[in-house]
């Protein structure tokens, strides 16, 4: 008896304006610009990272040990590489079509310098007939292992042209920007992603260099890597407890365990943290960037989101005030050593 009720109550809860009534042609066309305008508004953040990208990846080599790689600094893709529902919206505004077009070149990288503009068609790759931006990446895959040059033959209204891209050496750590309105970046130990949302609040090139900086860093000192050991070495420790408290006849239903895990995943977490500030400022500076503007970053932040001023217990991250007055103090250590006319490499603990 309660759902015919609620039926015949629902009238009562229809709109009672006279909205406006839409034809859905109208909302076709807009949902199109729409996407439209979100491709242009990515590509152009893209293009922000990647100017910042490139220089720290190329001029920050030397604090990157072994892991480091030729680098070419193109993308290239074909329509069909794109999710479906944003195909049209890339050909009309990236020019890309059925055949594997050049999306993005770097600012500054061995692309830019062979001469390479966005919207040539590639045919082959070092010999090699590509078909969709997939072939790409894996030819150029091969010829990053070999640390050969890329021999690209290109189509279209360059048809027969051949261009030679020789790579320089740099960080082997390649910086994506995904989609997410938050305000934050990871780095898993091969590469560095930066949500848009981050994007969107760094006010300067110099405020991303020491997000890209940072990330780089946790993933040149094997932070990910290490808190992973930590991880295991804490459940451990935890189920020990749980197997001895079962022993004496407590059931502790796995506490132990999770406890130990969660301690063990965020043990040296602060200190990484600290660590990689640190070392990213040094990046961001070898990088030609003049970082005394950087610590503003934690201040921002801090208006933002307030909880990170005063810090918590068991807190991954050091708090916001931390961060700025470490980072203040950094800029004064590098600019000290810049007088004296020092390298800029980060100074290690036996120093």
């Amino acid at each position: 008896m309660l759902l015919p009720a609620l039926l015949l109550a629902a009238p009562a809860c229809t709109p009672v304006l006279q909205a406006p009534v839409v034809s859905g042609s109208a909302v076709s066309e807009e949902g199109r610009r729409q996407k439209e305008l979100f491709v242009e508004l990515f590509q152009a953040r893209r293009q922000r990272l990647s100017r910042v990208a490139s220089r720290l990846r190329v001029q920050g080599v030397a604090l990157c040990g072994e892991q480091v790689g030729p680098y070419y600094g193109l993308l290239v893709r074909s329509r069909d590489d794109i999710a479906e529902n944003f195909r049209d919206a890339a050909a009309t505004v990236l020019g890309l079509g059925e055949r594997p077009t050049i999306e993005l070149i770097e600012p500054g990288s061995p692309a830019e310098t062979a001469g390479l503009k966005t919207g040539w068609v590639v045919d082959s790759v070092n010999g090699h007939a590509v078909h969709d931006g997939e072939e790409v990446a894996r030819f150029t895959e091969e010829a990053r292992a070999a640390g050969a040059a890329l021999e690209l033959e290109l189509g279209g209204d360059q048809a027969g042209r051949r261009v030679t891209v020789e790579p320089v050496t740099a960080c082997a750590f390649p910086v994506h920007l995904q989609v997410g309105d938050s305000v934050n970046a990871f780095a898993d130990g091969s590469r560095v992603v930066i949500f848009s949302g981050m994007i969107k609040f760094v006010e300067s090139d110099e405020e991303l260099a020491l997000v890209v900086g940072h990330e780089m860093a946790h993933n040149v000192l094997s932070h990910v890597h290490k808190q992973q050991g930590n991880y295991v070495v804490g459940r451990l420790l935890g189920l020990l407890v749980d197997i001895g408290a079962a022993a004496a006849g407590v059931n502790t239903a796995g506490t132990g365990e999770m406890m130990g895990a969660s301690i063990g995943a965020n043990a040296s977490s602060l200190g990484f943290e600290a660590e990689a500030d640190y070392m990213g400022m040094y990046v961001a500076a070898r990088a030609g960037y003049q970082v005394s503007g950087a610590p503003m970053l934690w201040r921002r932040m801090a208006v933002e989101h307030p909880g990170s001023i005063d810090g918590a217990f068991m807190a991954s991250h050091p708090s916001t005030p931390e961060r700025f007055v470490a980072l203040e103090q950094t800029v004064d250590e590098i600019k000290r050593r810049r007088a004296a006319g020092e390298e800029l490499i980060p100074l290690r603990l036996e120093e």
